[in-house]
């Protein structure tokens, strides 16, 4: 039987920082435009290159 070296004390906080936070309203926000938009509007929204500079 094989064991694995686990560390025992390692918690949230020991996660590396992010650049970038996602919070739980914009997964919503997401996860609702995903559902009632149109790919073609979905689309246009996220990933348009008009908004962007």
């Amino acid at each position: 039987m094989m064991h694995q070296r686990v560390d025992p004390f390692i918690t949230l906080d020991d996660r590396p920082d992010r650049d970038t936070v996602i919070e739980k309203d914009e997964i919503i926000s997401l996860i609702i435009d995903l559902e009632t938009m149109s790919t073609e509007s979905f689309y246009e929204k996220y990933f348009s290159d008009e908004d962007r500079s």
